[in-house]
């Protein structure tokens, strides 16, 4: 028996050394697969390139209090911002800084990069927090590393990158009993995107399971940060404050109708069914986190997720597939204690896991080709529509009516194009007929867009339309006006009686 003992004591360092190793080849890993998808990633999404349009004006413009309509915190943007002129701004010869577009995409991904790289350890850690058992902490860092849910968003500009490493550190402070930071933390992510205030539950929940009377002070840092926010909204002076803009492109306070209840949860499903790979293994995953959560922490962490997806579902709150990046951290967690459990009834070797392994790695890849993330392939040429834009004579006139934000970074920082926005076709027609500037004229358009009646309502009103760049995904369309000869009363009159004849069209 003390033999026995001896030779147990020997094998716990080798025991150790290994899992340390398989670690750090699992960090190693998930590194390569992020910066890889850095690599890949195409153009910004239409939020993304709002979030870049907001950091580049802070970088290049010196708008530091990001002025205009903005629905978000701003250290997510202050961060890509910082990135932006550490590794994109640069000086023209007159000395006034510009940033490149390409340069621009890249510079602003970045700290979504690092975070995403910087939340493997953190879910290790979280693990090994939570169950205390190296091999549980691997399987967790695996789901994560290879998660296509994951990689979709780790080299992108939406906020919910440095969000979810915020809400990570906060439960790592919580599960250690560090209340104090787990605060702090949390309103870092509040700083970072509105939604941080969903973990606070969690938070909550993790204190009340241990029992941790000192839960509350996590109260005083994210008051704190709270009070700092609202100070950055006075400093900024815009109407309407970050979170009544999100209430209003979000409306987090209506319930959904009820016979939409079933088609939003598809929809998530739909989105959610890849988290940990091809469906079937994310099925499996998310059956063995249900099965595996025994005990009164498991509980929590399960009825937290139950509850996260009922509110998104009966909520008004728009379906985006990042929403559910919140959830990754605790499923991950529940779903490696589950297959840790099943490890130990089976007794499966270590051959066994690495096979697994491999096969995890296989099917995350074909998951990740699933239509997650940032650029799904809807903006493939957007920039070679601003390229082709950019080139037409100086003040050309662009109506853009459906292209705003991706549109005006891809112009780059300093355009001298005149963009324009109108709501209808009609209206439209009616700005364009009574512009008296003669420059060129440019509708770009996305294949997708009802743009046919526009185009009918600019012939009814005398323009002559003809295709200036047609890509597969867009078209810019050049519009010559009727030519103004008489007087403006004539004109006018035209105008008003070609109104009548195309307004049927337009409504």
């Amino acid at each position: 028996m003390v033999r026995n003992r001896m030779m147990r004591n020997r094998g716990e360092p080798a025991r150790s050394q290994s899992v340390r190793w398989m670690a750090l080849l699992l960090l190693l890993l998930g590194a390569a697969l992020r910066i890889h998808a850095l690599g890949t990633a195409g153009r910004l999404h239409p939020d993304e390139a709002l979030f870049a349009t907001f950091a580049r004006r802070a970088a290049v413009q010196g708008d530091w209090l990001l002025s205009g309509a903005l629905d978000k915190p701003p250290l997510t943007l202050y961060a890509d911002a910082l990135s932006m002129g550490a590794f994109g701004v640069t000086a023209l010869p007159d000395g006034v800084l510009t940033l490149e577009v390409y340069r621009g995409e890249l510079a602003a991904r970045l700290p979504g990069l690092a975070a995403s790289i910087l939340l493997l350890p953190l879910v290790y850690h979280l693990a090994l927090c939570l169950w205390r058992d190296p091999p549980t902490a691997l399987i967790a860092l695996a789901l994560v590393v290879c998660s296509p849910l994951a990689l979709a968003f780790s080299a992108t500009v939406f906020t919910d990158g440095l969000l979810l490493l915020m809400l990570a550190a906060a439960l790592v402070a919580a599960l250690r009993g560090q209340w104090g930071w787990a605060g702090v933390w949390l309103a870092l992510g509040v700083g970072c995107k509105q939604q941080a205030l969903l973990y606070l539950p969690l938070l909550l929940a993790v204190g009340w399971v241990r029992r941790e009377r000192r839960c509350g002070l996590l109260l005083l840092p994210l008051l704190g940060g709270l009070a700092l926010l609202t100070a950055w909204e006075a400093a900024r002076g815009t109407v309407g404050s970050v979170w009544a803009l999100a209430a209003v492109n979000n409306e987090p306070a209506r319930l959904a109708h009820p016979a939409d209840w079933l088609p939003r949860l598809q929809v998530w499903w739909g989105y959610g069914q890849v988290a940990f790979g091809a469906s079937l293994v994310t099925v499996a995953l998310l059956a063995l986190a249900a099965w595996g959560a025994r005990g009164r922490m498991a509980r929590a962490l399960l009825a937290y997720c139950l509850l996260y997806m009922v509110a998104h579902t009966v909520l008004g709150i728009n379906i985006y597939d990042r929403y559910l990046l919140p959830l990754l951290p605790p499923l991950a967690l529940l779903a490696a204690n589950g297959l840790r459990s099943i490890s130990r009834k089976m007794q499966i070797p270590r051959w066994g896991w690495a096979a697994a392994g491999g096969v995890l790695l296989v099917v995350s890849v074909m998951g990740g080709q699933a239509r997650l993330g940032s650029d799904v392939g809807t903006q493939e040429g957007i920039d070679r529509v601003a390229t082709y834009l950019n080139e037409r004579a100086l003040g050309a006139i662009v109506y853009d009516r459906w292209l705003g934000w991706e549109l005006g970074y891809y112009m780059g920082a300093w355009s001298d194009k005149r963009r324009v926005y109108y709501p209808t076709p009609r209206t439209l027609a009616a700005g364009a007929i009574q512009q008296p500037d003669r420059a060129p004229r440019y509708f770009p358009v996305p294949e997708d867009a009802p743009y046919p009646r526009w185009l009918r309502a600019l012939d009814d009103a005398g323009f002559e339309v003809q295709i200036g760049l047609r890509l597969p995904l867009f078209t810019v369309y050049e519009l010559i006006p009727p030519s103004w000869v008489g007087c403006a009363s004539a004109v006018e009159s035209s105008w008003r009686v070609r109104t009548v004849r195309y307004a049927g069209l337009c409504e």
